[in-house]
């Protein structure tokens, strides 16, 4: 039962960023606050009222999510009027968040957001149920495509709710899918605190332990995770998520004493993981002692090849400053190539869950380029069929023409998305088989394994049932090209729906085209996301209407977009309708690829965009 009197707030955040703490205490004798955002062991001390409630107001504070506990009288003390917890495997603390533009980027925002399950398996090794948390990304349930995965370890003291609760990784996450700064990924947070190996002897109580028994539990402890995390965790994950299982799609980070076992994981099983993170984790690192027994992985010659990406991060007051300097100066002396980061700040959440922030972009994050002679056609090897379709279009009212590019070994028993891709103005519906090369591009692709197999209308762009204007750009002649909306809509979709054998859904339906074809792709692909969830335009013409009148809805139109893609040549002539585009798009922080090529309003540009784009649909390849 609380102590009768007045209701009480605690913690208010104030307008000015003062958070004043309040705990009714009448019969205590002090009461302090211990904040995670105070330095060193430091508290604050609070004031008692005639009412006997304690209080005290600190700050400003800058804008982040902060814990923080009370001791009454000696005893640490959680504040009864705040129910949001940090749990831990040793204490508990109090959270809560100032609001501000400094912490957006954990921020509960108005985006998609994906799920954190709480997940039990059970482990072999420790012959028990053990429980992690996996983040799975915003349409994860509704689809089938496979995803990267992120191994991400707390700290000594902490369990695997860590970095769902005080960490804010799906937040954080959420936020970056959202603003198109991040590969939609599985992130796995497994409980990194373990029962003493049972082959290690209990230390006597009262009896301080020596430096090397505490060594050696230590070791054991992070040999015994390894273990778990290579055996049991990943195993796991491999089989019940739809995760791309190879090394090109792993990361693992941690923080403390997840980024020791992160330094243990990589060092023991170097060939697993492309990308690291190591975040106040050396703290005590002997470097001579380290780099002796950690020999073979220092002079493995392909360590820079496996390991993509390496990052340290510390702050400048962390305990760990030290030793994560001395960790990067052994890599060095080894050439291991790696990125060191020091940071304000010490060994708190506040400086880790930034340390994400700044990881995530960087996973798994292929940057695509066309081969030489990746326009070419090659001998031996399996090609698609291009075509030559006559429909009836009801919109035009005579039987128009269409290209149809079926895939390699294209089966009536399986069912494929399409790709529906149009010319610029004056030409037709052969210009991108033969100007474009579109489908010895595409039967390269496949060779080399490279695309998700599809099959690709192109239609002709003009919907007119007279004949081609002598001036292209005949003002009077323009509105077949809007006309051809309806007829792609009413016309040719039913009809490629109805005579193929395709995905009849918008998951499964892409648009791009150039030039022309570009406007049309952006104007209709966006103003039908209920038909479309992959836009592309090439050096997209004049034709394209302005970036608001087609995004109205920025938050729905995220929601649907599975991939919007905006390129140009960095001499194109048209440049700016694109940069004015890509520029509107940013404002509204919807997320879309922009792609400058070397080249102007050209097909060798244009070849090379579908070259690219088309590894990206359908759950392939993200750049």
């Amino acid at each position: 039962m609380r102590e009768p009197g007045p209701q009480i707030i605690s913690p208010e955040v104030l307008t000015d960023r003062h958070v004043t703490f309040r705990v009714r205490a009448s019969k205590a004798s002090e009461v302090t606050l211990r904040g995670d955002w105070m330095e060193g062991f430091s508290t604050e001390k609070l004031s008692k009222d005639d009412q006997g409630i304690w209080s005290v107001t600190v700050g400003p504070l800058s804008p982040d999510f902060y814990s923080y506990s009370f001791t009454v009288d000696g005893v640490k003390t959680l504040d009864p009027q705040n129910a949001v917890v940090k749990q831990g495997i040793r204490s508990l603390d109090n959270m809560f968040f100032v609001a501000g533009e400094e912490a957006a980027f954990e921020d509960n925002k108005p985006v998609l957001h994906g799920q954190v399950r709480q997940v039990w398996y059970h482990s072999g090794a420790l012959e028990t149920q053990r429980r992690m948390h996996i983040y799975t990304p915003p349409g994860y349930d509704d689809g089938g495509d496979k995803y990267p995965a992120l191994y991400l370890l707390h700290g000594g003291g902490d369990e695997d709710l860590g970095w769902s609760t005080i960490g804010r990784a799906g937040f954080i996450i959420d936020n970056l899918i959202a603003a198109g700064k991040a590969k939609r990924m599985i992130i796995v947070m497994p409980n990194g605190s373990l029962p003493r190996p049972a082959n290690m002897p209990a230390f006597t109580p009262g009896t301080p332990p020596s430096p090397e028994a505490m060594a050696a539990l230590g070791a054991a402890l992070l040999q015994q995770f390894t273990n778990e995390l290579m055996k049991e965790i990943i195993p796991y994950v491999e089989k019940n998520f739809r995760v791309v299982a190879d090394r090109e799609h792993r990361a693992i980070a941690g923080l403390s004493m997840g980024g020791a076992q992160t330094l243990c994981a990589i060092t023991t099983h170097p060939d697993q993981f492309a990308y690291v993170g190591l975040w106040g984790a050396a703290g005590g690192l002997n470097a001579p002692d380290w780099e002796s027994r950690n020999d073979a992985f220092l002079n493995n010659p392909r360590i820079n090849e496996w390991i993509r990406l390496l990052s340290i991060s510390v702050g400048e007051k962390d305990f760990t400053l030290n030793g994560s300097k001395a960790l990067s100066e052994v890599l060095n002396k080894h050439a291991i190539k790696h990125q060191l980061h020091i940071s304000g700040g010490g060994h708190t959440w506040i400086n880790w869950r930034r340390y994400l922030n700044e990881l995530l972009p960087q996973l798994f994050a292929t940057v695509l380029q066309v081969s030489p002679g990746f326009d070419a056609r090659r001998d031996g090897i399996e090609r698609g069929k291009v075509e030559a379709v006559e429909y009836d279009s009801k919109t035009v009212g005579v039987k128009r023409k269409m290209m149809i590019y079926t895939p390699p070994g294209y089966s009536k028993d399986v069912n494929y998305p399409v790709l529906y891709l149009l010319h610029g103005l004056g030409d037709n519906e052969t210009a991108w088989t033969a100007r474009g090369s579109a489908d010895v591009i595409l039967d390269n692709l496949y060779a080399d394994r490279k695309l998700v197999p599809m099959i690709v209308v192109m239609p002709n762009g003009r919907a007119s049932a007279d004949p081609p204007p002598a001036n292209p750009f005949d003002a009077k002649r323009l509105e077949a090209y809007t006309v051809f909306g309806d007829d792609l809509l009413k016309d040719i979709i039913p009809y490629v729906e109805s005579h193929y054998s395709v995905r009849a859904d918008r998951e499964h339906r892409g648009l791009a085209g150039l030039s022309m074809g570009g406007g049309q792709s952006l104007n209709f692909g966006l103003k039908y996301l209920e038909t479309f969830a992959w836009v592309g335009g090439f050096s997209s013409a004049p034709n394209t209407q302005p970036a608001e009148s087609l995004v109205t809805d920025p938050v729905g139109a995220v929601r649907q977009l599975r991939l919007l893609w905006l390129s140009c040549g960095d001499e194109d002539m048209l440049m700016n309708v694109s940069k004015s585009f890509h520029d509107a798009l940013e404002s509204m922080e919807v997320p879309h690829i922009w792609q400058v090529d070397s080249g102007s309003h050209e097909w060798p540009v244009w070849k090379k965009d579908l070259c690219i784009f088309s590894q990206v649909l359908f759950g392939g390849v993200t750049q």
